[in-house]
């Protein structure tokens, strides 16, 4: 019985090896299979985040376009501070500042071309005062957009806007002390006309955005 035994423990022994030696052994189909497979998950996160991207900057150009169009239509000044606000509750910086300056761009290009702007050294320095407003805005809604971090969206919303109206007309103001100006255009009436406009085109942008974000075209809240 000995050797019997002897010999079937020798074999168990032997199988045992063969076994491990064969779990030891990679397994080329399965890491291939397993490196395609990773490879595709990755082409598919990189389309679909391109696609995102892609669709993001249309709908900053379309946002640009809408809002030059609205005051035009409406015949009144821009709504710097509403895009700033939108800019800064939804956008990276650089989307923001993007936004803004390709509103200002399209602005000041038909201000030229089609409205008559006369070409003088005061209209393009007014030009130039104006995009530093708009941006200036967008700042001071970021930093208030940081200090209220916590708070409702509702209200850091209102706030948003509000910083960004206040420093966009601030330095509007400051600028009349060299550029030349009316009376009529920092008085209290225009000032609380511009910011009632302001302010219903920061809610119908905003309707208009979170409209798309649900149709899933463009991601949420992207401020940072």
């Amino acid at each position: 019985m000995f050797p019997v035994s002897f010999g079937l423990a020798l074999g168990s022994a032997a199988t045992a090896c063969q076994n491990v030696a064969i779990g030891l052994r990679p397994d080329k189909s399965a890491a291939s299979l397993h490196d395609n497979n990773r490879r595709k998950m990755t082409a598919m996160i990189n389309k679909s985040s391109s696609h995102g991207s892609a669709n993001l900057w249309l709908w900053i150009g379309l946002v640009a376009v809408i809002s030059v169009a609205l005051s035009l239509r409406l015949q009144c000044a821009l709504p710097f501070a509403a895009l700033a606000a939108l800019a800064v509750l939804n956008l990276r910086r650089s989307e923001g500042l993007a936004l803004v300056g390709l509103a200002w761009a399209i602005n000041q290009g038909l201000g030229f071309t089609v409205l008559g702007y006369p070409h003088e050294a005061q209209s393009y320095a007014w030009g130039a005062a104006i995009g530093l407003a708009a941006v200036g805005g967008l700042f001071a809604g970021e930093a208030v957009r940081d200090v209220l971090r916590g708070q409702s969206f509702a209200v850091t919303a209102v706030a948003v806007l509000a910083a960004a109206y206040t420093v966009y007309e601030v330095v509007l103001y400051v600028a009349t002390a060299w550029l030349p100006s009316s009376d009529l255009a920092v008085s209290w009436g225009i000032i609380a006309q511009i910011g009632v406009v302001n302010a219903v085109a920061f809610a119908v942008l905003m309707a208009v955005h979170q409209g798309v974000v649900a149709l899933g075209l463009i991601d949420g809240r992207r401020s940072a």
